[in-house]
């Protein structure tokens, strides 16, 4: 965003007569000033975040736009100055600013769906699983799943409910459903998180972003190196934009046993939605337990 401070300071020293004496011109200018930097500049750096280009191709863009912004203020458009063009200027400002604010997750969502976050193809994951199975169920969550007879389940002091699944008395898998509905954050940024976690942890991020319906669903494989544990960590995301109904099926492979696997692609292709009442009940886990 500092970008635009240089190019803000070379316009009031190549104006700065105009600017002094023209209250309508000083208005107007520093409108579109605060238009670039408090929304244009917001949304070209999430654009940039989520999509992980290198530094210089945002800087660029942003240099671009700061200086079609300062050529605007210099174009006898603006220039030429009126209570109604200052007047302009300031709504325009104004409504950036509700919009910015009071659209944020919306403002995003179009503009991951526009650079083609979600345009892969859907995930199937299919299973040879053929065994016996529970019905686990979720009020607060608004969702269920189908959990293998044979795994196990326990309930975490605060998180709720989660499975296991063991052999010869290690576990080979845990899998946490859980949800976060209403949290005000976009897939994109669950992505950009996890990604950023990863990159920490130095282990590889493999991820496929697509749509199914009215939801926006994620697979985030996180994937270590041989003594790694756990191995991979599985995250099916599935958010609805509109209700704002959000879920997150966990899953820790403490093996690459191909049974395992095939199991966990079975929970996870059975999970059911259901619409939730409004307002929705309370469900934020933390993105961690150990």
């Amino acid at each position: 965003m500092h970008t635009l401070i240089p190019l803000t300071m070379a316009l009031i020293l190549i104006n700065h007569k105009k600017i002094k004496d023209d209250s309508c011109y000083r208005i107007s200018v520093f409108s579109l000033v605060g238009i670039t930097y408090f929304f244009i500049f917001r949304f070209i750096d999430f654009y940039f975040s989520i999509f992980n280009h290198e530094d210089f191709l945002p800087l660029a863009v942003k240099l671009s736009a700061a200086l079609v912004i300062v050529g605007v203020c210099l174009s006898p458009l603006v220039s030429r100055s009126s209570t109604l063009k200052a007047g302009i200027c300031v709504s325009l400002l104004v409504m950036s600013l509700l919009g910015g604010f009071g659209l944020e997750r919306q403002i995003k969502n179009v503009v991951a769906a526009s650079g083609g976050y979600f345009d892969q193809t859907p995930v199937v994951l299919t299973s040879s699983y053929s065994g016996d199975f529970t019905e686990f169920t979720s009020d607060i969550g608004g969702f269920s799943l189908r959990i293998p007879a044979h795994w196990d389940k326990h309930v975490h002091d605060v998180e709720g409910n989660y499975f296991t699944v063991q052999r010869d008395g290690s576990i080979l898998a845990e899998l946490r459903p859980r949800c976060f509905h209403e949290s005000g954050i976009v897939m994109a940024e669950v992505v950009n998180n996890l990604r950023l976690s990863a990159s920490m942890d130095q282990r590889r991020l493999d991820i496929y972003c697509f749509e199914d319906s009215n939801n926006q669903v994620c697979l985030v494989k996180s994937i270590g190196a041989h003594s790694a544990q756990p191995l991979e960590r599985w995250r099916w995301l599935v958010m609805n934009s509109s209700t704002q109904q959000n879920i997150d099926i966990d899953v820790l492979l403490f093996t690459g046993d191909s049974a395992t696997k095939d199991e966990v692609h079975f929970v996870i292709s059975s999970l059911t939605t259901k619409p939730l009442p409004r307002p929705m009940p309370v469900c934020l886990s933390t993105m961690e337990w150990f």
